[in-house]
This record gives structure tokens, C-alpha cells and sequence, in this order.
């Protein structure tokens, strides 16, 4: 790919101009500085690596192994405390969203559900940008997602 101090500012240069999710963001910004894939192995299909290196930039070979392998499903905690009438409820994020979503990803290190479709091809900015942590409200966002 690129010599450790190019995949650096390339990193920044992303950043700055993908509109990564701010908490994605301030993960990745966190990394010591050097070569980014000797530090980490990341899996190619996972978020952080989609925000480090774009579907759009991947070679063909590289595409098909991203479309093989699938969305990452990288355990999330993701938590909401709620209050409905008086009494207090806290709802959590289910791994079995990603059985019954083939679509569904996460970032495990921001703990964020995103749609993996709209992180390959840049589609809505929601589903890619911010992302999902709102428990209380995730299958109502789910199925208005699932109809655009």
C-alpha cells in the first residue's frame, strides 16, 4: 500500500474529510503513531478498517474479499437506561440483530452499529457518518432504513 509516514497522512487526510463517526474518529486518532497495519491487524471488513482504507480505494481482489467475508459482528455494549411511566428500564444491544439483519455492523471499539451496504458505497449518512446507539429506538430506525 503506502510507506508508514503516507498511510499516516492519509489517515488524517480521511479523517478530516470522510466525516468519519466523531466516536470512530476519536478511536482511531488515539493510535500511536507509526505503520498502521503492523500495530494492529485489522480485519478487512471491519468498520475501522472501511474508514482507514474506503471500499472505493481497494483493489478488485481486495473488494471480493470484503464482499466473502461479510459484515463484521464484533461484540458491542451497547446500553441505554430508560424511564416510562414511573419506572426505570435499561435496554441493551442483542447479538442476534446481526442474525436476524444481514446487513447490521458494528464498530467494536466505538460500540456503534452500522449498515455495512451504505459503509462500502457511501450511502446514508446516518447509517454511516454517526451511526446507531440508541437502543430504545433502534428497530424503529432499522425499518425506516430498510425502506429507503
Amino acid at each position: 500500500m503506502c510507506f508508514p509516514e503516507a498511510q499516516n497522512a492519509l489517515l488524517k487526510q480521511l479523517l478530516e474529510a470522510s466525516g468519519v463517526a466523531d466516536a470512530c474518529k476519536a478511536a482511531l486518532q488515539g493510535r500511536p503513531s507509526g505503520n498502521l497495519t503492523s500495530e494492529v491487524q485489522l480485519p478487512p471488513n471491519s468498520v475501522r478498517s472501511l474508514f482507514i482504507y474506503p471500499f472505493a480505494r481497494r483493489t478488485m481482489k481486495e473488494k471480493i474479499r470484503v464482499k466473502e467475508l461479510g459484515p463484521d459482528k464484533p461484540d458491542l455494549i451497547i446500553s441505554q437506561q430508560t424511564e416510562e411511566k414511573y419506572k426505570a428500564y435499561n435496554q441493551s444491544f442483542c447479538r442476534s440483530w446481526f442474525m436476524r439483519k444481514s446487513w447490521l455492523t458494528g464498530c467494536g471499539i466505538a460500540n456503534v452499529l452500522f449498515c455495512f451496504p451504505c459503509i462500502l458505497f457511501k450511502c446514508d449518512l446516518t447509517w454511516t457518518q454517526s451511526g446507531q446507539t440508541d437502543s430504545k429506538h433502534l428497530f424503529e430506525r432499522i425499518k425506516k432504513h430498510e425502506r429507503s
